[in-house]
């Protein structure tokens, strides 16, 4: 009886195995359907495009409607801005105000501007600018100007003085007063105007300091009056005259000099004697032929003359508060150079000094007759690194053109209306390419040769062309 019932039992297990079994085969089973991005969380995607760059960033773009809209979304483009800033360690995107005040159009536009000025240089044959504008201005009124970090702000100084600025990220440019004139226009007399622009863009990228220094030129002759002879100023004077030069002491020649001044000690030392222009300063003699010179930090000034570099150490240097400096004495001493490096140089152009502190070095740009060269310089002398001058790249020249240099690329040009741009990279540089050499034509007639500006970031150059009518001519590179 016990084994009927334990072979009844194993006949039902047999038979419910195979009801499941046929039960199993007949329900469609549960296959894992593949998820696109479309399906992912917004907070999800959003970390994956953090991990593109900003190419598959615009493909992306261009496949649907949902996609395109979290391409726009402002944390993806601060990734890619910050990440623009990685590849260009010594010369980084700089904002005018925090970021938190910036759309996610405005970032997005920053870094496809550098980006898209930079794969011009680097892979383009032929230099074709994308936007081309002009904006009549007097010469006199056009004596010096500066593209601001960053190429939205042009400044330009007048023969008297006063400042303007135009924004030209503006469809229609405008010219606004800036500074009022600081002297009065004479018009038989020359006015020499230099201006320099000087940004702290780490600490305080919204503001900047403007230094301008004048030079009045007045012809002066001897008269007959009344049997008397007196001085008169003259009514004609070759205009072409341009360079300035020299002053004598009897029959010895006086040295040109620098002089460095800490204009926070000079303004306490005007709140005691106003309007005296006796304070500190530290004064160095280089010679008869003015060059050019850059403060750097550690205490350093980098000298151009006309035997090749120099830098001083500004703490050797004797502080005098003479004006000018007493150099009466029969024999001038100069301080003696922490280094130098004699080289031929074939323009006094020297870039302003990128701060890198990822290797914690200034460098600075310049140009030998066969070779456009790289300046490295330790920002602590105390380390004993000595400074390094590396070719970024062949250009053989002979003759002057004005240049402006930025640390990856630089503009050059003569009177001709034509632009030269180039492009060059640094042995430590994350991408390393090839230098280019790029030259682009334009209609109209000469240039001033002599003035030249250029923003890196922005891919945006400005000359002036002193022909009738006269103007400024705003070249933009960049593609969007």
């Amino acid at each position: 009886m016990l084994v009927n019932s334990i072979s009844v039992l194993q006949q039902v297990y047999i038979l419910l195995w195979a009801v499941l079994k046929l039960l199993y085969q007949k329900v469609p089973r549960l296959q894992p359907q593949p998820i696109g991005l479309v399906q992912l969380p917004p907070e999800v995607l959003d970390e994956i495009m953090k991990l593109l760059d900003w190419q598959d960033i615009l493909r992306l773009r261009q496949t649907c409607k949902l996609l395109s809209d979290a391409t726009r979304t402002k944390s993806i483009w601060i990734n890619l801005f910050n990440a623009s800033n990685s590849c260009h360690p010594c010369s980084p995107l700089r904002l005018e105000h925090p970021m938190e005040l910036y759309t996610a159009h405005e970032l997005e536009y920053l870094v496809l501007r550098r980006s898209s000025a930079e794969i011009l240089r680097k892979s383009q044959t032929k230099l074709l600018p994308n936007l081309t504008r002009r904006f009549p201005m007097n010469h006199s009124d056009a004596r010096a100007f500066s593209l601001i970090h960053g190429g939205r702000w042009l400044l330009t100084a007048s023969e008297t003085g006063s400042v303007s600025y135009l924004d030209l990220d503006a469809q229609d440019l405008t010219k606004r007063l800036l500074i009022s004139e600081q002297m009065e226009r004479l018009p038989d007399s020359i006015h020499r105007i230099l201006m320099a622009v000087d940004s702290d863009n780490e600490f305080n990228p919204s503001s900047f300091n403007i230094a301008m220094f004048m030079l009045r030129i007045l012809p002066i002759r001897f008269e007959l009056n009344s049997s008397k002879s007196v001085m008169c100023a003259s009514k004609s004077m070759n205009k072409t005259f341009i360079t300035i030069a020299a002053a004598v002491r009897g029959q010895r020649d006086v040295p040109a000099y620098i002089s460095i001044v800490d204009w926070a000690a000079a303004g306490i030392h005007n709140e005691t004697h106003p309007g005296s222009l006796s304070y500190p300063r530290t004064t160095i003699p280089y010679g008869m032929t003015p060059g050019n010179a850059r403060l750097l930090p550690g205490d350093q000034v980098l000298l151009l003359t006309e035997s090749g570099i120099q830098l001083f150490d500004t703490k050797l240097v004797e502080t005098t508060t003479n004006v000018p400096p007493n150099f009466s004495h029969q024999q001038i001493e100069f301080p003696h150079p922490t280094w130098c490096f004699p080289i031929h140089l074939l323009t006094d152009v020297l870039s302003h000094p990128y701060l890198c502190r990822n290797t914690n070095t200034s460098r600075l740009i310049f140009k030998s007759l066969k070779s456009v060269h790289g300046l490295i310089i330790p920002v602590d002398p105390s380390l004993g690194l000595e400074p390094q001058v590396i070719v970024l790249m062949d250009l053989d020249m002979t003759h002057e053109m004005a240049f402006t240099f930025g640390y990856n690329g630089g503009i050059m040009h003569d009177s001709a209306p034509c632009l030269h741009m180039l492009d060059y990279s640094w042995p430590d540089d994350i991408s390393i390419c090839s230098s280019n050499y790029l030259i682009t034509e334009f209609n109209g007639g000469y240039w001033d040769a002599t003035t030249c500006a250029f923003d890196e970031m922005s891919g945006r150059v400005v000359v002036y062309s002193d022909n009738e009518p006269s103007e400024l001519i705003v070249v933009d590179f960049s593609r969007i």
